[in-house]
């Protein structure tokens, strides 16, 4: 009978240890599934637009932790290494790989622009020697001043592109490592992973006895 009783105890005993464990386990995953949403919802506010949507992604992101935080802004943030798509290929492709739209645009019109209008006047040019030989009939040292100078405005032009495009080129390599700083500045403050936190931690003290200890962490 004695046996009995405490086999039956130890067995409401074990029953109560399964059913705290299933508990924390349930709250343990509904915390990380809410963690999870809310992951998800500041990931599709940055896809929207940081700049946008600062205001909104400062409030989704207040509900994560800073784990949380620093994996959506190691997800998030910006490589310059498109730099190298702009210097090499120009029209401002590297910029449409890091996101950076409106420069992108200006990238592909100003260079568009300048090639054209280098092959204008190259064209310009070609004509104008075509005109100046079949005309006269004489070869290219026999030309007069006059003539030579009637090339003056389509070699002018050809240069005054050929220097736009070139300094361009120079502030499209600039640009993706500007643009990287600000935006993964920005990011990091609408995360407000720059902050101060504080946790209490258990930590054992100089007599092996349990106690609370008030740790403070600053990100920045």
């Amino acid at each position: 009978m004695v046996n009995g009783t405490i086999f039956y105890i130890g067995g409401l005993v074990k029953m109560k240890k399964f059913a705290v464990c299933l508990g924390l386990l349930l709250v343990g995953t509904g915390i990380a599934f809410a963690g999870s949403g809310e992951t998800a919802k500041v990931n599709s506010l940055i896809d929207e637009g940081l700049f946008t949507h600062e205001s909104a992604i400062s409030q989704a992101a207040a509900a994560l932790t800073d784990d949380e935080k620093n994996a959506v802004y190691e997800d998030n943030k910006k490589q310059w290494w498109p730099f190298a798509l702009n210097l090499g290929i120009g029209y401002g492709v590297g910029s449409y790989v890091q996101g950076d739209t409106k420069f992108a645009v200006a990238s592909t019109i100003i260079d568009a622009s300048c090639d054209a209008a280098v092959f204008f006047c190259y064209m310009g040019i070609a004509a104008q020697a075509l005109k100046n030989r079949t005309s006269d009939g004489m070869s290219y040292e026999q030309w007069t001043d006059q003539q030579w100078t009637a090339y003056a405005p389509w070699v002018a032009g050809m240069c005054a592109a050929g220097g736009v495009a070139t300094v361009w080129r120079v502030i499209e390599t600039v640009r993706p490592f500007t643009y990287a700083k600000q935006y993964n500045a920005k990011l990091r403050d609408s995360l407000n992973a720059n902050d101060v936190s504080f946790m209490v931690l258990p930590s054992l003290s100089p007599d092996n006895s349990m106690q609370l200890a008030a740790v403070c962490k600053v990100t920045f």
